[in-house]
């Protein structure tokens, strides 16, 4: 038994798409074909078997990393429900364009919902920023004016405090 041999590529099962199909068992997406590609290179000898192991592996790695994305999506329902599978659920034939333009529209409305949730939130905190600056420029002008207030004040009690001098000529001994 070879170190290097690889295993069958045990990938986790795979639904339909554009980029895959799938018939008895035998998928033929790119990548995969790629992986079965990569498998019949390891045979050869006179190969570098350890560049083309890494290459399957990463192949593997990724079409496993898609599928566990796909995967967790379909659990979350974040992505929008295929229409296919929205109008099997349904029960309305697949080829229905009112269906279609139902299921645009509801995605829409949501996404104009969302942003002007995020608008009005936007203008509040906007608002309440503005507010803010205004009474921190009043608090400004409010100090700037005592200040300016206490050094004039000042500036006259020292006049008024300060003793006065007779000149040394006019004191008689």
């Amino acid at each position: 038994s070879d170190p290097h041999e690889v295993e069958a590529f045990a990938g986790p099962v795979f639904q339909a798409s554009k980029a895959e199909v799938c018939k008895d068992n035998i998928c033929s997406s790119p990548d995969t074909q790629e992986i079965l590609r990569l498998k019949a290179k390891l045979s050869v000898p006179g190969r570098n078997r350890s560049r083309d192991l890494q290459k399957l592996e990463v192949l593997q790695l990724r079409v496993e990393a898609a599928a566990l994305l796909q995967r967790v999506d379909e659990l979350k329902g974040k992505r929008d429900t295929p229409v296919i599978a929205v109008a099997t659920v349904r029960g309305f034939p697949v080829g229905n364009s009112g269906l279609i333009k139902r299921v645009r529209l509801e995605a829409w409305q949501n996404l104009a919902m969302k942003h002007k949730k995020l608008r009005l939130e936007a203008e509040a905190e906007n608002q309440s920023l503005r507010e803010q600056y205004a009474n921190q420029l009043k608090t400004a002008r409010t100090f700037k004016k005592l200040i300016l207030k206490q050094a004039s004040l000042k500036g006259k009690l020292d006049y008024l405090v300060q003793p006065r001098h007779r000149p040394a000529s006019t004191l008689s001994i």
